[in-house]
């Protein structure tokens, strides 16, 4: 890697279930800011190295309430390109935000 390549972190979230797809909003955030966000689309932020606080949502219209969340923290690399994604695994129906 070449010491100007730009440092990304990416979050895709997973639609979970009919409901989630009509009328709520998948959101990321990563280090306390809000991106919105559409359901299995990648959100791709640039970053500085190191510890970043990542987690994934999704909210109905005119509600502050998060549904199904799902964070971690993940150590980012210079010039490295971080992908995760925000799905219910498991037969709990827990959500999980994974690096793939």
């Amino acid at each position: 890697m070449t010491a100007d390549a730009q440092t990304t972190l990416s979050v895709t979230v997973e639609p979970q279930g009919l409901l989630s797809r009509l009328g709520a909003q998948p959101v990321v955030r990563v280090d306390s800011r809000e991106h919105p966000a559409r359901w299995g689309e990648p959100v791709t932020l640039a970053v500085q190295p190191g510890d970043h606080r990542a987690k994934a949502f999704y909210r109905y219209r005119g509600s502050k309430r998060e549904i199904a969340p799902a964070g971690r923290t993940i150590a980012v690399g210079a010039g490295e390109h971080v992908r995760l994604v925000a799905r219910v695994d498991g037969d709990d129906g827990a959500p999980t935000l994974r690096r793939v």
